[in-house]
């Protein structure tokens, strides 16, 4: 990706000609647009270890911060959010389910 560097003039942000011009944290960038849409990396084998990969995450985010919140409610800030999902994936890939995962770091980080 590369900044784009301009004078005075008026910044369009979007997809021209394959080209995308975009603004993020108040600079902006031009790219190459991706063949890659949403759609595709959902629903293409050549995706299905990826999308694996995601729903372990969203699985372990959720458990994570259900204990989270109870950690910041009892303790205070005595543990990262990134640890607590780091914990609760390692634990669903052993291939311990949802709740026991949950129960498991409560356990852990609770008592």
């Amino acid at each position: 990706m590369a900044r784009l560097i301009l004078g005075k003039s008026t910044v369009i942000t979007g997809t021209v000609n394959g080209i995308t011009i975009y603004k993020m944290r108040g600079e902006f960038y031009i790219r190459a647009k991706s063949s890659l849409s949403g759609k595709r990396v959902k629903t293409s084998p050549a995706f299905q270890q990826t999308m694996l990969h995601a729903d372990i995450l969203a699985r372990a985010s959720r458990i994570a911060s259900f204990i989270y919140k109870q950690v910041q409610a009892t303790v205070g800030n005595q543990i990262s959010f990134r640890d607590l999902t780091s914990e609760a994936i390692r634990l669903i890939k052993a291939g311990t389910g949802d709740d026991e995962t949950k129960e498991m770091l409560s356990k852990i980080y609770l008592n």
